[in-house]
């Protein structure tokens, strides 16, 4: 699990989850971090990544915007094609 930025979760995205030598990325999402107030983007490589994303006293309504494997019923699920792409 990492946070990521935008620009990154856009070209795992277009890349099928895949970036370099990484293993392929089982969801992306966003969630409102509750230290900064600000949207931060992440990226889960496992079902027990996905786990740590959870609403928390760090995290704020997690947002799936890319399901390769994730539950389309965690948190809110966001088509990430309609949401990001202009």
């Amino acid at each position: 699990m990492s946070t990521i930025t935008r620009e990154i979760a856009e070209e795992l995205i277009a890349r099928n989850g895949c970036f370099q030598d990484d293993p392929q990325a089982y969801a992306i999402l966003t969630y409102q971090n509750m230290f900064t107030g600000d949207l931060s983007w992440a990226v889960a490589y496992s079902q027990q990544d996905l786990a740590r994303y959870y609403v928390s006293d760090a995290i704020n309504f997690p947002t799936i915007v890319w399901p390769l494997g994730a539950p389309s019923d965690f948190g809110q699920f966001v088509d990430w094609r309609k949401k990001y792409v202009n």
